[in-house]
């Protein structure tokens, strides 16, 4: 019975938002259905300049602080899509001594789902631990062939010069296409 009378007053101790986190007041994820972003793109944020800037470009405040020192964001869009229930999902896919690499995966509605018709260009947000080595991803619906293609990030291309011969995936062209579900 102490016990438990302990544990409730450290509960009404903590703040909400820590409790449900785990302890970690901070979020580290957004998404959303509405970006300027109308093809595919994704970028590897490395400074609180660029984090200030892409939550500019979504039309809003950086929802917290960014350390450079603590943290590197990931920001993935979607490309337009010609109705809403599209997201998207981004998993981590492997980590060596040369890359970190994330599969990005195009969330579709059910074909019978009831969906709104507007145009919609969903994206996520992913707040990570800092990390030096390059950033890159992999799709399999933005221009590959058959199967999946390496996108690297604008940013990414220096620092992955090296390393892409060794992952075996052909790279995404430069201008990535579109799912049979965009524009």
């Amino acid at each position: 019975m102490k016990v438990a009378a302990v544990l409730v007053c450290v509960l009404l101790l903590l703040p909400v938002r820590a409790a449900v986190s785990g302890g970690n007041p901070e979020q580290s994820e957004w998404s959303g259905a509405f970006s300027p972003y109308q093809n595919f793109s994704a970028q590897v944020i490395r400074d609180a300049n660029s984090w200030s800037q892409i939550w500019a470009q979504l039309g809003q405040p950086p929802p917290q602080s960014f350390d450079a020192a603590l943290h590197l964001a990931i920001a993935v869009f979607l490309g337009s899509r010609r109705t809403g229930g599209y997201d998207l999902a981004i998993d981590p896919a492997g980590q060596t001594d040369m890359a970190q690499l994330f599969r990005v995966r195009e969330l579709a509605p059910a074909p019978d789902a009831f969906v709104p018709q507007v145009l919609t260009t969903p994206y996520r947000i992913f707040l990570l631990p800092m990390n030096a080595q390059p950033v890159l991803f992999l799709t399999g619906f933005n221009g590959a062939a058959s199967g999946e293609c390496l996108y690297i990030p604008s940013g990414e291309r220096r620092r992955a010069e090296s390393i892409t011969q060794f992952l075996n995936k052909p790279i995404c062209p430069e201008a990535p296409g579109q799912s049979s579900e965009g524009s």
